[in-house]
C-alpha cells in the first residue's frame, strides 16, 4: 500500500502485520479485504483466491482524507 504502514483486515479480522503484507487465502472463496490508515480513506475491495498457486499481487493507494 502506500504510504506503507495501513492496518489491514481479511474478512474483518485484523491482521498481525501491516501493509504491506503477504496473505494466505482459501482457494475458490471471495474475501474482504479492507486498508485503513488515520488520515487516509480506507479502501474496501472483495479479492478470490484462484485455484492455482500463482500469487496476487495487489497495489492499493490509499487517498488523503480532504
Amino acid at each position: 500500500t502506500v504510504p506503507e504502514g495501513a492496518k489491514v483486515f481479511l474478512d474483518d479480522k485484523a491482521q498481525k502485520k501491516a501493509a504491506p503484507v503477504t496473505l494466505m487465502l482459501e482457494r475458490g472463496k471471495t474475501h474482504r479485504l479492507r486498508i485503513e490508515m488515520e488520515g487516509f480513506a480506507s479502501h474496501t475491495q472483495e479479492v478470490i483466491a484462484g485455484e492455482d498457486e500463482s500469487p496476487q499481487v495487489l497495489e492499493i493507494s490509499l487517498n488523503p482524507k480532504k
